[in-house]
């Protein structure tokens, strides 16, 4: 007979139920990151790793352009192959949090479910500001090349300007035609790659989605930055960059399946091909650290990652002053 005022987690320890929070945080860390704004992920792609902590080697290559005619019988000439090459370090990021004894045998559930939902979006907030960052680090000119020396967003790279996004499309249009016309790496022949992404602080995201022609009767005439004509030429999805604080600053970038520009990798998946979850730890012996000597069950969380652009091309900006 199933008597339920007998029932109780009688040996509720933090050495008993060690393993079950770590479990049960991660299959919370796992739902509640389904939910979270993860925006880099649209922009980025997850390259595999070696299992290493070595630097990630990014490589762009180019020079080749159009491949020559080869005569009847004739033998083939050797294509001219240049590229560039840039690295990304691993960072790591983490920290633990305590669950006293006392939470666990009071069964203070809420606290337990607070704990892997702040976790999850500490994780998504930490890898969204990286990639944020590479746009408005250096007074917003992004980081310096190691191909060339020079800033991310340069004159010379074709892929900077001052121009505010403004009430129409003049300015996207100049910026879609920017990158357009980018040369490839070594050939001088144009990448022929429109921008997919518009990336945007939320002070500009409405007039984004007016001048794009999102939303319920609009446009209200025809507008070619409302229709999309296939990947090579496709209608621009507005982001919304969280860790903007500039109301007026803005960029774009290219399809990362077209033309990958930025590049992640974990070293919790160095498979690549798809974001993770940060790792959970936890400690299972009473005799061992704050276990011992405090009756906390700490739970660490761990997230190692590298992030880094192959290079200029694909991506660009606008600075506005004021």
């Amino acid at each position: 007979v199933f008597d339920p005022t007998r029932l109780m987690f009688a040996a509720a320890t933090t050495a008993t139920l060690s393993n079950l929070a770590a479990d049960a945080m991660n299959k919370v860390i796992v739902n509640k990151m389904a939910v979270l704004n993860r925006w880099f992920e649209q922009i980025v792609n997850v390259v595999p790793n070696n299992g290493t902590l070595h630097d990630i080697n990014l490589i762009t290559v180019g020079g080749i352009g159009t491949l020559p005619t080869v005569a009847e019988g004739a033998s083939y000439p050797e294509l001219p192959v240049d590229d560039t090459n840039e690295v990304a370090p691993f960072i790591k990021k983490g920290g633990y949090v305590g669950i006293t004894r006392e939470a666990i045998k009071n069964s203070d559930i809420l606290v337990l479910q607070a704990i892997p939902r702040a976790l999850a979006a500490a994780a998504i907030r930490t890898r969204s500001k990286a990639v944020a960052d590479i746009f408005t680090m250096n007074s917003g000119v992004g980081p310096t090349l190691a191909t060339d020396s020079k800033a991310l967003f340069h004159t010379d790279h074709g892929n900077v300007a001052t121009t505010a996004f403004g009430t129409d499309a003049v300015a996207w249009r100049a910026a879609r035609l920017a990158m357009f016309k980018q040369a490839e790496f070594g050939s001088g022949a144009y990448m022929g790659i429109y921008p997919r992404y518009l990336l945007i602080p939320a002070d500009l995201y409405d007039q984004a989605l007016v001048t794009l022609g999102y939303g319920e009767g609009q446009p209200t005439s025809y507008v070619p930055e409302a229709r999309d004509r296939g990947v090579y030429d496709p209608r621009p999805i507005p982001i919304v960059v969280p860790e903007w604080t500039d109301a007026t600053d803005w960029a774009y970038i290219v399809d990362p399946a077209v033309f990958p520009v930025i590049h992640m990798s974990y070293s919790q998946a160095p498979g690549g091909g798809g974001h993770p979850a940060p790792e959970l730890f936890s400690v299972t012996s009473e005799t061992s650290g704050l276990m011992f000597t405090n009756d906390v069950l700490p739970i660490k969380v761990r997230d190692e990652f590298a992030v880094g652009v192959s290079g200029y091309l694909g991506v660009g900006k606008r600075n506005v002053a004021g």
